[in-house]
């Protein structure tokens, strides 16, 4: 484990950092973190960007848009992959 102020942060896990304060989907690449204001910032795994490359183009869902979980809150598309960005948790889309 790595500490910061006394805190500890990130796990080592196969020579991987993984931070400790994210929800992750293993099986569909994404991460989610849950905010204090109770939003959700959601992201691919780095595992995820490496095997896509160079991301060409993110396009989201508009905000205002209820999402199911597991189901698209955008699309990305790289020179090696065209897909969606699934959400860990239903919701609903309040910025981008």
């Amino acid at each position: 484990m790595i500490k910061q102020g006394g805190e500890f942060i990130m796990s080592k896990v196969n020579g991987c950092d993984i931070p400790e304060d994210l929800y992750y989907s293993v099986e569909k690449h994404v991460w989610g973190k849950l905010e204090d204001d109770g939003t959700v910032t959601v992201g691919m795994t780095s595992v995820a960007q490496s095997l896509a490359g160079k991301l060409l183009y993110i396009t989201p869902k508009k905000v205002g848009r209820k999402i199911a979980q597991l189901k698209s809150v955008a699309t990305v598309e790289s020179g090696k992959y065209v897909g969606p960005v699934p959400a860990l948790f239903s919701g609903e889309i309040v910025a981008v």
